[in-house]
């Protein structure tokens, strides 16, 4: 969902667009699931969250990775399993590339 800011800003916050606030992504099998977005990737690969030049060891808790994206004009933070990874970037999207991908690799992934 995007919300107009005073000073011609928008704010975009994945969560809102996904069915729930926090994202609950189960991999099952999948080696490698992500997003991405504003041509940006927030990727999951075998206990790996990567984002923007960042790496985080992200584990499934009882099969289960919650995830909670926001991402506005010029920033995009990440936050996993509530709170125990946060990785904040600054970056310059593309404008032209404002469509939402997700995708999953070696199995099928659920987000709840």
């Amino acid at each position: 969902m995007a919300t107009s800011i005073p000073g011609g800003f928008t704010r975009i916050v994945l969560s809102t667009i996904l069915p729930c606030k926090v994202a609950r992504v189960c991999p099952g099998r999948a080696s490698e699931f992500g997003l991405r977005m504003h041509g940006q990737a927030v990727t999951w690969t075998q206990d790996k969250l990567s984002c923007l030049g960042r790496t985080a060891s992200v584990s499934p808790v009882a099969g289960v990775i919650k995830l909670r994206i926001l991402l506005d004009r010029t920033s995009l933070e990440v936050f996993a399993n509530g709170g125990q990874i946060s990785m904040s970037s600054c970056l310059v999207p593309v404008e032209q590339n404002t469509a939402l991908e997700l995708y999953a690799k070696g199995g099928e992934v659920r987000i709840e």
